[in-house]
């Protein structure tokens, strides 16, 4: 027996949850140890024990001129990646980074 109950569209508070759990375990695999937000701005934050994932030329072009990458170092030689989103709507905004995410982690494998 089978047993999925359809309940219809997700409410906006469950679908921004299940979107961050993505973008957090998206960013582990890439050996981010935090993200956050500074404005319309997000800081990503590299452990500098791990190799950082560097995208195809191509890709990384089509990276910075789409979300305006930012590179520089932060406290104890860590690495830190910063990009602008432009959003207007949380999901907009969630959506936005878990593609930028996900496109990082197609390029690595």
């Amino acid at each position: 027996m089978n047993s999925w109950i359809a309940l219809g569209k997700s409410p906006d508070g469950v679908y921004n949850l299940m979107a961050l759990a993505m973008i957090k375990h998206l960013g582990r695999s890439l050996g981010m140890t935090e993200i956050r937000e500074r404005g319309n701005s997000v800081l990503f934050t590299f452990d500098n024990t791990r190799e950082i994932p560097i995208p195809d030329p191509e890709l990384m072009k089509e990276l910075f001129n789409t979300y305006n990458i930012k590179f520089n170092a932060g406290k104890s030689d860590q690495i830190r990646w910063r990009i602008v989103l432009k959003h207007d709507q949380d999901q907009a905004y969630l959506r936005a980074l878990g593609e930028f995410l996900g496109r990082l982690v197609s390029s690595k494998n």
